[in-house]
């Protein structure tokens, strides 16, 4: 399966985040210690800062990644 482009790729924290789409994210969490509430928080920012859109609080897929 080929790996979708990414439409942005950002730093956050120390955090490397792909966005993929409106809805969905990839966060790649290299001391892993990113959980469901951190995920949560960096997604609510994305979606202020205008990276993603929501309709509602849980519409979005979120990956996190342990590289």
């Amino acid at each position: 399966m080929p790996k979708k482009k990414s439409k942005y790729k950002l730093r956050i924290n120390g955090l490397d985040i792909e966005v993929i789409s409106e809805k969905g994210l990839i966060i790649y969490d290299k001391m892993h210690n990113v959980d469901n509430e951190e995920a949560l928080k960096i997604c609510a920012y994305l979606v202020r800062e205008g990276f993603l859109e929501t309709e509602g609080e849980h519409d979005f897929a979120v990956q996190i990644i342990h590289p």
